[in-house]
This record gives structure tokens, sequence and C-alpha cells, in this order.
């Protein structure tokens, strides 16, 4: 574990860390936005869900209204086990971000506090 600390030391080695860090944090998001809206408009529900996204106000209510509707099946069985599989990959997301990000905090905590750093 000291060589893990020792290498966030490295200017280099954490600038590198940093800029993968926010690939992490961006670049799932973005394939998971492409991957929705490439596949949810080729079902009638989905493009009824697209449909009904569009003219609603953007606001959480509405998201969350959108949400329920979507879990009681209002857009078919595609929307919905779209919907379980984004939450999933955004679970994932999260998860993957904390540990990303906690060891960058977690080592500079450490290094902080450890004496000659």
């Amino acid at each position: 574990m000291d060589a893990l600390f020792d290498a966030f030391r490295d200017e280099s080695f954490r600038s590198s860390y940093v800029l993968f860090a926010f690939a992490v944090m961006v670049l799932p998001m973005a394939a998971l936005a492409w991957w929705y809206h490439t596949n949810i408009r080729k079902t009638p529900g989905g493009r009824a869900l697209m449909q009904r996204q569009n003219a609603a106000p953007r606001h959480l209510a509405s998201g969350v209204q959108m949400a329920g509707e979507i879990s009681r099946g209002k857009y078919g069985d595609a929307a919905k086990r779209m919907q379980t599989r984004v939450s999933w990959i955004v679970a994932l997301w999260v998860a993957a971000l904390i540990v990303v990000f906690g060891l960058l905090i977690w080592a500079d905590e450490v290094n902080r506090a450890a004496p000659g750093a």
C-alpha cells in the first residue's frame, strides 16, 4: 500500500490519475446517454416516452412522474427493461466513482499526514 501512496506523490502519476478519474466520471455517462437515446426510439412505447419527455417541463417532478409511468409499464416492457438496466449501470458507475475518487482522496490525506511528504 505504501507503494501506491508513494506513486501519488509523483505529480505526473497524480495528474494522469486525475485525468483517468474524470474520464471515469464523464465517458460512461456519455456512452450511456448515446445508447439510451439510440435504443429507446426503436419501440412505439419508447417513441411515446420521448415525445412525453420533449413536451414536459424540465424539472424533477416531471422526471419522477415519467419514471413511475415507466415502472408501471405505461410505455411497454422494452422501456421498463431499459430503465432497470440504466439504473443498474448508474449504480455501478456511482460505486466506481466512489472507489476511484476515494482512493485519490485517501492517498492525498495519507500523504498530507505522512512526515516528509
